[in-house]
């Protein structure tokens, strides 16, 4: 049996692994029967560990069914083995473009990335998929610049309809080691999921570990749970109030429920995104115009917006309650301070409560 044959047609490059883990080696094949790209690589995937055999066969189940729409983010299996020996399974080798040789990378390139990965993250599981081992290192940047999530190798699938006979084998292969758990995504694995805990697997812990990609991604730093600095002083960029705000409070917190879900974790990046193109800086003067991206932003208005515990008290006339707010105190309750910016092109105003955490 020739050893660097696989299936009398992936045929190694050469004979050490580029690459191991837990349960398997990467090795660089070629194509044997391609008379056409007879020199092109591909990365080989060797079950090591056969007690990781039901975990390897899960493995390759997840990426099969995720593959049958050809979705773009998700790394391709053109032929495999998981009924006799030797256990393996072959796809595209991107090479080792690998995100976090990336980063850190500017604002605008970060957020596109970003919100891609978001897309295809939101895709795994929209089918009842939970990746659960997200980290720059199992992404991968193809020929076109275009993230690709790898390594599904401790993917939580609650599509598997599993008997009693294999319960106890995928508990234990669930939990595998504290080494293999813990060290390579000490920095991203979710508190909940921390010691190799199974028990609270749910999609929001994907979403914990988006939270921290986005951070690696602008910062090329890591940190340890929840102990993050500010990213507009840390980059000194107060447009990143946005980020820091909008997705890493909610994302990278303990409370699992109050985490965004990977969709949400994308729309607010498309929202900042935009927000960051256009110049425009929460409460900011002389910020560009995110609406017509010719004027600047002016102060033009401040003051106390008065408001009522009482609606019959209200004007129905908007105008009139405007006026009535800005003017006639004495009808309301309580009064929260505002100010208001305009553009001196297009007149587009802003306002924003003052010492608010949401703006």
């Amino acid at each position: 049996m020739n050893k660097n044959l696989f299936n009398d047609r992936w045929e190694k490059t050469q004979p050490e692994p580029i690459g191991q883990g837990g349960q398997g080696s990467i090795y660089l094949v070629k194509d044997v029967h391609d008379s056409t790209t007879p020199e092109k690589t591909f990365a080989l995937k060797k079950l090591t560990n056969n007690k990781r055999l039901l975990r390897f066969k899960q493995e390759i189940e997840t990426i099969l069914e995720l593959n049958k729409k050809q979705y773009s983010g998700i790394f391709p299996i053109l032929d495999y083995s998981f009924d006799k020996e030797p256990y393996y399974f072959v796809t595209e080798y991107y090479g080792n473009n690998i995100l976090s040789k990336n980063a850190p990378m500017e604002v605008i390139p970060a957020l596109i990335n970003f919100i891609k990965i978001c897309e295809t993250v939101s895709y795994i599981h929209d089918n009842n998929i939970v990746h659960r081992d997200l980290k720059p290192d199992n992404i991968v940047l193809d020929d076109k610049e275009q993230p690709i999530i790898l390594d599904f190798g401790l993917c939580f699938n609650f599509n598997l309809n599993l008997n009693s006979d294999t319960d106890d084998d995928l508990n234990d292969s669930f939990r595998l080691t504290q080494t293999i758990e813990q060290i390579g995504s000490r920095f991203y694995i979710p508190p909940e999921l921390e010691n190799g805990r199974t028990d609270k697997i749910s999609k929001q812990s994907d979403s914990y570990t988006l939270g921290k990609i986005l951070y690696f991604l602008l910062t090329g730093k890591t940190f340890s749970r929840e102990n993050y600095d500010n990213l507009a002083t840390l980059l000194n960029n107060s447009q990143l109030d946005y980020i820091t705000g909008r997705i890493l409070s909610k994302t990278v917190i303990e409370n699992v429920e109050s985490r965004l879900t990977s969709a949400n974790i994308r729309e607010e990046a498309i929202k900042i995104k935009r927000l960051i193109s256009g110049g425009f800086y929460p409460n900011k003067i002389d910020s560009i115009c995110r609406f017509c991206g010719e004027g600047i932003y002016k102060a033009v208005q401040s003051g106390l917006l008065k408001t009522s515990l009482y609606p019959e008290r209200e004007p129905n006339n908007k105008l009139a309650s405007y006026y009535l707010q800005m003017t006639e105190r004495s009808l309301f309750d309580s009064s929260i301070p505002f100010e208001a910016i305009a553009c001196n092109v297009c007149g587009n105003m802003q306002f924003f409560i003052i010492n608010q955490s949401d703006l």
